[in-house]
């Protein structure tokens, strides 16, 4: 049985493992370390099978402002599960939950990079982030309105936390 919950700091060397281990570089896991230390994490979750830490999702501070307002939004991403173990719904778990929480914490968008055809069955879409500039801006940077007040504007910029542009 998978148990999702929130990170706790003895969990921290089994994360750092997890993202070693499911990425062909470390960039994830020092991008992890990263925004630790900066304080940036705003929410870190993972998922625990018999006692074991086999998945973690980490969401940052983004600063982002649409049509010259800012918006409440975090950065999802370094997310990871330990490569034996993927494709079986865990990292689904973790984006759920990770989407739930955010809107209960009146977060009004959240932002990632990676895969179009794994996150729009979360509803991120390129589309929604179009509008934003970024570095990070293209077919992979994508987001999700969870404000449904919030419209997509007619131009903002998303700037995620420094840790994201230390990864040279």
């Amino acid at each position: 049985m998978m148990e999702i919950r929130r990170a706790a700091l003895a969990d921290v060397p089994a994360i750092a493992a997890i993202h070693l281990a499911a990425f062909e570089s470390d960039a994830e896991a020092r991008l992890f370390e990263m925004l630790r230390d900066d304080g940036d994490i705003r929410l870190s979750l993972v998922a625990q099978q018999q006692g074991k830490l086999v998945g973690s999702n980490i969401l940052s501070v983004k600063h982002v402002i649409a049509d010259g307002r800012d918006v409440a939004a975090w950065a999802v991403g370094p997310i990871a599960v330990l490569p034996e173990l993927q494709r079986r719904g865990i990292g689904s778990a973790l984006m759920r939950e990770a989407i739930e929480i955010a809107g209960k914490r009146d977060v009004q968008m959240l932002f990632l990079l990676g895969s179009v055809d794994y996150y729009s069955r979360f509803g991120f879409s390129a589309d929604t982030a179009k509008p934003f500039t970024s570095p990070y801006a293209g077919v992979h940077f994508q987001a999700l309105l969870l404000d449904k007040a919030l419209k997509i504007p007619k131009s903002g910029k998303a700037d995620y936390a420094a840790a994201f542009g230390k990864l040279g």
